[in-house]
């Protein structure tokens, strides 16, 4: 007698599982793939795994007896902070090319946006204003965001500055 198949509960709050389910039964076709909001409570008993990304608290404190919880956010302080996280669940900050490229584009904006003043216009905008603040010709240093999608950030942002100082977080 074989071992029943190994079963993911995925759970991304703000998606539907016509995003999701055809991925993962196409990278796991030994496993079962089941939608967090239709997951019965034998799904959720029987689940060996949890992909998530701001799951529901009441979804949550049900994954007692995953083997992991892997999230699939930037970090995972949204589950580490949540009430209903089931003590001693092994959480895994999933890191891939998809979500260092989006968030390494947010670093990027997140600097241009304060480097090029744009709130400065955007007020003066809304005021139906048109005041020229200083604009350098080069924006010169650059705050050095670390991890994952701050190098490639920092990379794309080097058209813009001479030199970066900063911090870093992790060796």
């Amino acid at each position: 007698m074989s071992a029943p198949p190994e079963t993911i509960i995925v759970a991304v709050e703000g998606d539907s599982p016509e995003q999701w389910l055809p991925e993962f039964a196409q990278a796991f076709p030994q496993g079962r793939a089941v939608w967090g909001g239709d997951a019965t409570r034998a799904d959720i008993e029987a689940a060996d795994w949890a992909v998530v990304w701001a799951p529901n608290e009441e979804l949550l404190g049900r994954l007692g007896r995953v083997k992991a919880l892997f999230s699939l956010g930037a970090g995972v302080d949204h589950l580490l902070g949540a009430r209903n996280l089931p003590k001693g669940l092994p959480v895994v900050r999933y890191v891939g090319r998809d979500l260092t490229n989006r968030m390494s584009e947010w670093v990027a904006l997140q600097c241009l946006l304060h480097l090029r003043q744009f709130r400065v216009y955007d007020r003066q905008q809304t005021a139906r204003q048109w005041l020229r603040p200083h604009q350098p010709a080069h924006v010169g240093r650059l705050p050095k965001s670390g991890g994952t999608p701050g190098t490639p950030a920092r990379k794309g942002l080097r058209l813009t500055a001479e030199s970066y100082s900063g911090y870093n977080t992790s060796p």
